[in-house]
Formats: structure tokens, C-alpha cells, sequence
């Protein structure tokens, strides 16, 4: 009988994962429609604690997937023909990865210590 550590992806992981893209979804917007980087910081913070929390044996994923959606933004903005309120300065590919290294780092604090209060209320979660 396989134990459920060794399991694939459990019902509550794939449900974290479609909500965390569309986390993502929100933290791009919020990136591409503010000057302030207050709002996509806590956005970022809240829902990589959140995703951390709840799916906590995937704490890994969420920076991933929500951190990488701020440089993203940028791009879709450009192939759609948004115009971004804001533009990170200096406008060039370094600075936008440096902006979404920052991200990841960010929702991966966030993340990490969702997964270790999940962890710490109940020492048989995963």
C-alpha cells in the first residue's frame, strides 16, 4: 500500500495550484496597473503564505509560479498592447530579471513560513 507522502499531486495541491495562477494573474495585473510596488509586495506576501499554508509540501512551487508573474506581466503587456502605468527603470532585461528575482525571493519568504505554521499546528500535515 503506497503511504500518502509518496502520492502524486492530492485533489488540495491541484486546487493550490489553479490558485495560484490565479494569484499570479492578479499580481500581474496589480503590477501592470500601479506605480506603487506596496500593493504587488503584499499581494505577493499574502497569497505565498496562503498557498504555503495550505499545500505546504509544494512551498516551493508558489514563489515559482507567483514571482515569476511580475517580469511575465511586462511581456504579455507588450504582445497585447497594454500599456504598463510604470516601467521598472532602467528599462532593460536585467532589471526586469532582477524584479522578478525579487519577487520570487519575496513570495518564497512568504511561502516558507505558511508551510512552517501549516507545519507547526498540525506535525502530521504535509
Amino acid at each position: 500500500m503506497q503511504s500518502k507522502s509518496n502520492s502524486p499531486l492530492r485533489r488540495l495541491d491541484l486546487a493550490a495550484i489553479a490558485v495560484s495562477l490565479a494569484a499570479a494573474s492578479f499580481v500581474g495585473f496589480i503590477e501592470l496597473h500601479t506605480t506603487e510596488v506596496t500593493a504587488t509586495i503584499a499581494t505577493l506576501l499574502l497569497t505565498g503564505g496562503l498557498l504555503g499554508f495550505a499545500s505546504p509540501r509544494l512551498f516551493w512551487l508558489w514563489p515559482i509560479l507567483l514571482g515569476s508573474a511580475v517580469p511575465l506581466s511586462y511581456g504579455v503587456a507588450a504582445v497585447v498592447g497594454i500599456a504598463p502605468r510604470e516601467i521598472p527603470q532602467p528599462d532593460s532585461v536585467t532589471t526586469h530579471v532582477a524584479v522578478g528575482a525579487f519577487a520570487i525571493v519575496v513570495a518564497g519568504i512568504a511561502s516558507g513560513i505558511g508551510a512552517m505554521l501549516a507545519r507547526s499546528t498540525s506535525p502530521h500535515r504535509e
